[in-house]
Parts: C-alpha cells; sequence; structure tokens
C-alpha cells in the first residue's frame, strides 16, 4: 500500500497539532541561530565584556548581567537577542538562572528559561520563581530527552480549586459532590511530552500514557483518543523496542485503562508502515480477544466511500481485497454472512470490474451466491444481461429465482 495515501490522510488530522507545537519549534530554532549569530559576530575587541567577567565574582557578574540585559529590554520590546547572549556568555548554569528569575515577564526571559532548560530541563520546570506565571511545554519534552528516568514528574497535573458557579458551566452534572472540581490541565502539552518520552524510553513513555489518561478528565478525552490520533498523525512509528513495550504492557493489569488505545496504536501503525496484510499479521503476534479483535476490525473497516468516522481509519477503501481476506480468515461463518456481501457491494460502487473480478476468483460457496445477489440487485447498475449472467452463476436454486425475479424491479 502506498504510503502517500495515508500521509494525506494524516494531515487533516494533525493540523491542530502542528499550530499547537510551532512556538515550541521556533524558539527552539532561534536558540540555534541566535547561539551561532553570537558566534560570528564576537570578534576580539566585542569580547571585553566576557574577558573582564573571569575577574569578577559570582554576584558581581549576575548583577552585572541582569543589569545589562535590563537595559536591552528597556530599549526594545524584545531585547537584542544577540547582545543578550553575550551578556550572559561564560556564566554558570547557577548563575544564568539568577539573573533570569528576577527579570519582568517578557519574550527576553522566556528565551533565558529555555536556554537554561537547555543544561537542566527538570531543575528549571521545578522552580516556579523561575517558570513565573507560564507553563513551556517545549520544557517537558526537553525533560524527556535528558533524563527519561525522572521525565515523569514533569507532567502536568490537574489542581483541586474551590468549588464555584462556573465550575457548573464546565463540568454540568458532573461537578464533584465534595465541593470541588478539577480545572482543565495543559493536556495537549501533557501528551506531547508523553509522546517525546515514548520515542526516548518506550516503557516510561507508556507510564507517561497513562499518567495522562487518569489526570486528563476534559470532555472530549473519550472522543480524541490522543494515542490514536498519534498513529493517525505518524507522529509514533513503532520500532521493536516500542512494539515490545506496548505487548508487555497489554498483559499488565496496570495499563487496562489505555489497553485499547495501545491495541490501536500498534495496528494501525502496521497499516500505515506495509499495509493490512502486515497489520493482520501483527494482530496475531498480540495478547487480544476476540471481542478486542472484533472491536478493532468494525473500527477501521468503514462503509468504503473513503471517509472516516471521527478518527477512525477505512481499510476498505484503499485495500479491498486484502480487508475482504482478513475477515474471511479471522470471522466466524455468521460474521463473514453478514460483512462481507456488504464490503464487496461498497468496494463495487467505486470499482465495478474490481469487485466483480474478485468475484469471479471465489469457489462456489453460500457466501459468494449472497454477494452476487446483493450486487446485482443493489449495487452499481449493469445492463439486464449482465446482471442475469451473473445472477444465475448462483448455485442455491431458491436464492436464484428470487434474484431473477428482483431485477426487472431494480430498473433492469
Amino acid at each position: 500500500m502506498k504510503r502517500s495515501f495515508w500521509i494525506t490522510l494524516a494531515v487533516s488530522v494533525t493540523v491542530c497539532a502542528a499550530v499547537l507545537t510551532a512556538q515550541s519549534m521556533k524558539n527552539r530554532s532561534l536558540a540555534e541561530k541566535l547561539a551561532r549569530q553570537s558566534a560570528a559576530a564576537t570578534k576580539p575587541e566585542n569580547r571585553r565584556i566576557g574577558v573582564e567577567a573571569t575577574s569578577l565574582s559570582s554576584d558581581e557578574r549576575i548583577e552585572r548581567a541582569r543589569t545589562g540585559i535590563e537595559k536591552l529590554m528597556a530599549e526594545s520590546s524584545r531585547g537584542k537577542m544577540p547582545e543578550v547572549l553575550r551578556m550572559v556568555e561564560g556564566l554558570s548554569l547557577d548563575e544564568l538562572i539568577a539573573v533570569t528569575r528576577d527579570l519582568p515577564s517578557s519574550y527576553t526571559r522566556r528565551f533565558l528559561v529555555i536556554l537554561a532548560a537547555e543544561q537542566d530541563a527538570l531543575r528549571v520546570s521545578r522552580d516556579e520563581k523561575l517558570m513565573g506565571d507560564f507553563y513551556m511545554p517545549e520544557i517537558g519534552r526537553m525533560i524527556a530527552k535528558q533524563d527519561p528516568a525522572r521525565a515523569l514528574e514533569s507532567l502536568p497535573k490537574p489542581k483541586p480549586v474551590e468549588y464555584s458557579a462556573s465550575c457548573l458551566r464546565c463540568h454540568g452534572e458532573g461537578a464533584t459532590k465534595s465541593g470541588g472540581c478539577i480545572r482543565s490541565i495543559p493536556i495537549g502539552d501533557g501528551w506531547g511530552i508523553a509522546t517525546t518520552l515514548f520515542s526516548e524510553d518506550a516503557e516510561t513513555g507508556l507510564r507517561a500514557f497513562l499518567q495522562m489518561d487518569k489526570s486528563d478528565n476534559s470532555k472530549s478525552r473519550k472522543m480524541n483518543q490522543p494515542l490514536l490520533k498519534l498513529a493517525l498523525s505518524g507522529s509514533i512509528r513503532l520500532n521493536d523496542d516500542q512494539l515490545s513495550a506496548i505487548t508487555a504492557a497489554m498483559n499488565d493489569p496496570e495499563f487496562s485503562s489505555i489497553r485499547s488505545d495501545m491495541i490501536n496504536l500498534a495496528l494501525n501503525d502496521a497499516i500505515y508502515e506495509e499495509g493490512v496484510a502486515a497489520m493482520a499479521k501483527r494482530v496475531k503476534s498480540l495478547p487480544l480477544s476476540e471481542e478486542e479483535l472484533n472491536r478493532y476490525m468494525d473500527s477501521v473497516i468503514q462503509d468504503g466511500s473513503g471517509g472516516s468516522s471521527g478518527n477512525q481509519l477505512d481499510i476498505l477503501f484503499t485495500e479491498p481485497a486484502e480487508t475482504i481476506q482478513w475477515v474471511a480468515e479471522s470471522r466466524n461463518e455468521a460474521d463473514q454472512r453478514k460483512m462481507i456481501p456488504d464490503m464487496v457491494l461498497n468496494w463495487a460502487k467505486r470499482d465495478a470490474n474490481a469487485a466483480f473480478g474478485w468475484i469471479s476468483k471465489q469457489a462456489p460457496s453460500t457466501l459468494r451466491d449472497t454477494t452476487i445477489a446483493q450486487l446485482v440487485t443493489k449495487g452499481p447498475n449493469l445492463d439486464k444481461a449482465s446482471a442475469e449472467t451473473w445472477a444465475r452463476e448462483i448455485q442455491d436454486q431458491a436464492l436464484r429465482e428470487s434474484t431473477l425475479q428482483q431485477l426487472p424491479d431494480a430498473g433492469r
């Protein structure tokens, strides 16, 4: 299967996530750019500040940098960033943090916080005075890369607040009886951190997803299905270690609340990478119950029109023959008789030649009879001769005669 189709499909699903992460990427890109500019612009005659700073005490270096930055900020709303970098050049992490803590909230201060986080993101995230009144998801992602074992501590957590009438607007009948409610938390930020962490350390990443699942009590949680969205967007592509971690977690009762999400992620990943046949093979490697398998199959087999319901896939649209084969191998006879004729009918509405070609290769059976009857009476228009020819291939005499009688009623 061509991956280009799924990439096109994923664009519409991920556009919102791209907007949310754009600022984070911009900040880090700016930091790298300014660092290069600073190195290029710092000629020997302009390095006097850094040279003189080596003879100063720590307190003097802090005061000198803070005073210089405040002066620059007064001259420009965003400060002159290359000069700001020169002001903090040579400072230790402790000194950089001390300089930044007392700066007023501004773009410059935000930039310096990120600069400090590049050295120790977890320490920065715990410094309430340094963080001020804003939360930066990019710092959480830095923690995930710098120290996955401690990254769980960086996930945002809901805070109990005093109950008020506004809670009813948020939760309606769901407001807690104890007189308090849980306000919304930076849901997207937390899921983003978990995603980054999953890429760095699969087991810890799954724990991050689990923790976010417990914290995220937003109304849209069940509709959004974050892990399924990640699979749709291609944000997560599973390697062997990640797949092994998912398989192990599925057997662990601790992860039961995100079990269905893990199933979707593991199987959708196979669809995107190699197609329906590869996904059907992966199904056999996962500890799925019959009920879970049937639920997943129903979620990815839509009407064959190429559309989707919510975040669900439509594999019948992209690989109809392979999808029908999967149903034939995985579902009982009763389910096959119920599903396959409808699947072939929807396939024929898009590509009648391919659908009838598939039928012509099937051995005579009750299922084949039912499928032919469905197509010639409800499917794409056929000329009367062709419709009768197909109807006469039905082996069951009663069904054959009934189908032939319906052909004039079907407008043929």
